[in-house]
């Protein structure tokens, strides 16, 4: 079922899947060309279970046309192909339930590869802990990482970026010998397999222990702009039962002192403080806040907002109330 460029059937419905950032394609300013993909409609397969899924099949029926083309894998510039799958579980695995609740997704590539060094990941002798939600990165330490291009966290795949990125996961590569990855915040704490993947091939997997903060603490973008969503998360560190949030922000970075209820790092002895009167709850399965202000007005750019946020411990029933770092905002 191949279709060209120029044939009437071309492109197919539902395509091309643009999974790149915007920038990455020619329509924005980018290198890569959709109009040159060229697709297949009928693609089919079956999973076979090995290992822990021994005795699982699953069979694959196609729900997007397999695009073919430089940068068509939705991964990197190289020529690659992208396509999904509906699945049907034809039998579960001898050891364990599958429950897949959304499409199987293909990412392939097929060009030929320059010739680069094997990377490979240094395995420490005690398996490394991180926080499930933290500014700070893991830093995983190897061999040939400069030309690294994605992180797995299990099957989680991560992209190259910045602290604006921190809510889908991101990392970097620090040098030939050190990345530093940011997991996604929604992360489950255990034990989590982190590898690294260059043009050619995957390292070595190493353990990472996931473990929630001691403390509270206060994750989100570091600049947003006219139009966009601030996303702010706060897990509140080692409370035990029912608890809310609330959320400060100011234009100052002084110190608001109220003796025996809270100790803040904004707002100018409250003369420069707004409270957002909400109270937002804490996922069950994360302990962490959801915060999210949008979209922004252009009348906001120029400025920087300092935002924290406070627990309200409902199970101890009186203040004070346990304060996170603070987040700097700027709006530009």
């Amino acid at each position: 079922g191949r279709v060209d460029p120029g044939q009437a059937a071309w492109p197919p419905g539902g395509s091309p899947v643009l999974q790149l950032v915007p920038g990455a394609y020619v329509a924005g300013g980018g290198t890569l060309d959709p109009d040159s993909w060229h697709y297949y409609t009928t693609v089919s397969g079956t999973l076979t279970g090995s290992g822990l899924n021994a005795g699982g099949v699953i069979d694959l029926t196609q729900t997007a046309a397999a695009q073919v083309g430089g940068g068509a894998n939705n991964t990197n510039t190289y020529f690659g192909i992208y396509t999904s799958f509906a699945t049907n579980i034809v039998s579960q695995p001898t050891a364990r339930t599958l429950n897949v609740t959304a499409d199987a997704e293909l990412f392939a590539l097929t060009a030929v590869f320059p010739v680069l060094p094997f990377p490979s990941l240094t395995v420490p002798a005690t398996t490394p802990t991180h926080p499930t939600l933290s500014e700070q990165g893991l830093v995983l330490q190897g061999d040939n990482l400069a030309w690294v291009e994605l992180v797995g966290v299990d099957f989680d795949l991560l992209g190259q970026g910045d602290e604006n990125d921190f809510l889908g996961g991101w990392f970097r590569v620090l040098d030939n010998n050190r990345i530093e990855v940011h997991p996604r915040p929604d992360t489950l704490p255990g034990s989590h397999n982190m590898l690294a993947y260059n043009p050619a091939i995957q390292t070595n997997v190493v353990p990472v222990d996931l473990v929630e903060p001691t403390v509270p603490v206060l994750v989100g973008e570091t600049s947003i702009g006219a139009g966009g969503t601030l996303h702010l998360r706060m897990h509140h560190g080692t409370i035990i039962g029912p608890a809310l949030c609330l959320m400060g922000l100011s234009n100052t970075l002084q110190p608001s002192v109220y003796p025996g209820y809270v100790d803040l790092d904004i707002g100018a002895a409250f003369t420069d403080f707004a409270l957002d009167p909400t109270l937002y709850s804490f996922d069950p399965q994360t302990n962490q806040a959801s915060i999210d202000y949008g979209p922004i007005s252009s009348s906001l750019l120029g400025t920087t907002y300092y935002f924290q946020a406070m627990v309200l411990d409902i199970g101890r029933g009186s203040p004070p109330f346990d304060e996170t770092n603070y987040r700097q905002v700027d709006f530009q």
